[in-house]
């Protein structure tokens, strides 16, 4: 009976089990199948061909199944361990059907409190925008993505970027929604926005390459300094600037110095794009990335035309 089935699915799991019954033991028969058993045969008579394709049968089914069960594990283990948030809701209630660990962190509630919640507890749009939402979604029949606001249970609102998709769950139409924590990016966006204003208002011409010298940023300094407009120097290099008043010796210790890593300072003559000279005192700083490796060059210039012309003039009137 089911107790015997019980008993060697315990003590052997990878055997496949053929139930046999009588006549009027068909509903048990059934029963076995259901609980795990992978055919049956009725007593009697066996025709040994039956009886072989049968027993082939449920080999195959076995082993059909344990891949299965192999591959749900798998999955099971992907869904628990990801870094991303990952929910599934019915399509039609909206009611949450399952989340991994990341969301539950995420937002702040517990496996147990998300169960039986509705899209519309946490995610930031009334029920009429969230229900619209899905109709687009089975309409494109095709994942979507894109920013959501979504709220925390301690009341916090994060910004994500969600990506929602179809999926078939049991008998049920759901949505599967992979959402990203955006709120350490949008800092960091921020204080990218802050420290490029901050260079771009800067009194010192300001001058960022990549690790082959070319020219990848210039501010609003170095376009008064030199003349030469944003978009004329970008992706060219500083030979630009060069005046013709430094032997090439010059600047091949400049640059011995910069590719061990080390900060340059000195002055230099260069040119601006009408011809003119200028005399600049500036310094070099390679930018290394978290790996330690040299990835760009950010050099800051200061126009010290007007003070080297003073000191040439103090010098000839001392002659005087």
């Amino acid at each position: 009976g089911l107790d015997t089935l019980t008993v060697l699915q315990r003590a052997l799991p990878e055997l496949p089990v053929v139930v046999l019954t009588g006549d009027s033991d068909l509903d048990v028969a059934l029963r076995a199948v259901r609980a795990g058993a992978q055919d049956y045969l009725v007593k009697g008579p066996l025709d040994p061909e039956l009886l072989s394709r049968t027993l082939l049968y449920a080999v195959e089914r076995h082993a059909v199944h344990r891949v299965l069960s192999e591959h749900d594990a798998l999955a099971r283990a992907v869904f628990e361990q990801t870094a991303d948030g990952i929910y599934l809701a019915d399509l039609e209630t909206r009611e949450v059907l399952d989340t991994n660990p990341a969301f539950q962190r995420l937002v702040g509630y517990g496996a147990d409190d998300l169960r039986g919640m509705h899209l519309e507890d946490f995610v930031a749009l009334d029920r009429a925008d969230i229900i619209a939402q899905l109709a687009g979604l089975i309409e494109q029949r095709e994942a979507r993505r894109g920013d959501r606001f979504y709220l925390r249970r301690d009341g916090q609102v994060l910004c994500v970027e969600s990506t929602a998709s179809l999926v078939r769950v049991g008998e049920r139409d759901a949505v599967c929604c992979v959402v990203r924590d955006m709120t350490l990016r949008l800092k960091a966006d921020e204080t990218r926005r802050r420290l490029a204003a901050a260079m771009d208002a800067a009194a010192e011409a300001v001058l960022i390459t990549n690790r082959d010298g070319v020219i990848r940023y210039v501010n609003s300094a170095f376009e008064s300094l030199t003349g030469y407009a944003r978009e004329d120097v970008i992706g060219r290099t500083p030979r630009i600037l060069k005046s013709g008043n430094h032997p090439a010796g010059f600047y091949a210790q400049m640059w011995e110095q910069l590719s061990r890593g080390e900060v340059w300072r000195g002055q230099l003559t260069n040119r601006r794009a009408d011809g003119s000279p200028y005399t600049a005192r500036q310094t070099i700083t390679p930018v290394r990335d978290k790996d330690g490796h040299i990835v760009e060059y950010l050099a800051t210039q200061t126009d010290i035309t007007a003070e080297m012309e003073l000191e040439v003039r103090l010098a000839r009137s001392q002659t005087l």
